[in-house]
C-alpha cells in the first residue's frame, strides 16, 4: 500500500515514525537532570573544601581534593553539553520529519542520520557519566 504524501495517512504515518524519537527524547531530558543534579552536588562540595581555612590542622588535607572534584565538574559538563546536544538533535529528527513530510519530500534518510547522531551523542555523554563514576569512587568521598 502507498501512501499519498500531504494525507491524514502519511501524517499518521510520520507521527508513529517519531515515537521512537520521542522517547529517547524524554531519556535524555531525565538523563540531564540527574547529571545536573551530579554536578551540582560536585560544586557545591568544591565551594565547602574552598571554604577551609589553611590554618585548620583538621581539616586542611581534605584540600587535596579539590582537583578532583575539578576533573568530575569538567566531565559532568562535557556529558552535560553532549547531552544537550543529543536533545536538539533529536529535537531536529522530529522537525526535519514533519517539515518533510509537509512539503512532500521522503524524509528517511535524514531522520535516519540525525537518529544515529543523537544516539551517538547521547553515547558520548553516558560515557562522560562513566568518566565522572569512576573518579568519584576513591576514598576521600568517605570523610
Amino acid at each position: 500500500m502507498t501512501i499519498v504524501p500531504g494525507t491524514i495517512d502519511h501524517l499518521a504515518q510520520i507521527i508513529s515514525q517519531v515515537v521512537a524519537p520521542s522517547f529517547v527524547l524524554g531519556a535524555v531530558a531525565g538523563f540531564l537532570s540527574m547529571v545536573h543534579a551530579r554536578l551540582t552536588g560536585v560544586i557545591d562540595r568544591i565551594r565547602y573544601l574552598n571554604a577551609i581555612p589553611a590554618t585548620d590542622p583538621d581539616r586542611a588535607f581534605l584540600k587535596e581534593d579539590i582537583q578532583r572534584q575539578r576533573r568530575r565538574a569538567r566531565y559532568l559538563a562535557k556529558s552535560i553539553f553532549f547531552g544537550i546536544a543529543a536533545g536538539i538533535t533529536t529535537t531536529l529528527l522530529i522537525i526535519i520529519a514533519f517539515g518533510m513530510a509537509f512539503l512532500s519530500l521522503p524524509h528517511v534518510w535524514a531522520t535516519a542520520f540525525m537518529f544515529i547522531l543523537s544516539l551517538a551523542l547521547f553515547c558520548v555523554a553516558l560515557v562522560m557519566l562513566v568518566m565522572d563514576s569512576f573518579i568519584s569512587v576513591d576514598d576521600y568521598d568517605h570523610f
